[in-house]
């Protein structure tokens, strides 16, 4: 089977010990990193239709095995307020600017931001 230059007949290869094993040596394989360094968890393409086969599944015809009609979708949502829009205070026409006197070169403005009783921010600057 093998046919690339560098091929011997004489290279001496550990063997696999099943036909699957040798058919599908080089697929992906499945990990999954919990901290996004460390491998918690690693499971060749044969091994995951081996344990479908294992759990009464039928392993014969791949394509199908694998195949959905669902997709994931992700939208460049902050979910947090998709979810908890109620936890929330929607502005319709987004923050009113806050006007600012500029001062003499290289001054310094500070604006303090402050949450009221009745939940409201009131913003102030001062020129220091």
């Amino acid at each position: 089977h093998t046919t690339l230059p560098s091929y011997k007949s004489t290279d001496a290869y550990v063997p696999e010990l099943t036909d699957d094993r040798t058919n599908y040596q080089l697929e992906p394989a499945t990990l999954y990193k919990s901290d996004g360094i460390n491998v918690d968890f690693a499971a060749p393409y044969i091994d995951v239709i081996n344990d479908v086969e294992a759990q009464g599944g039928s392993k014969i015809k791949h394509d199908r095995l694998l195949d959905n009609q669902t997709y994931s979708y992700a939208p460049p949502i902050d979910h947090d307020k998709f979810v908890n829009y109620r936890e929330y205070y929607w502005l319709p026409q987004g923050l009113s600017s806050i006007r600012c006197q500029p001062g003499t070169p290289g001054a310094i403005i500070e604006f303090d931001v402050k949450n009221n009783a009745s939940g409201a921010y009131v913003f102030s600057n001062k020129i220091a």
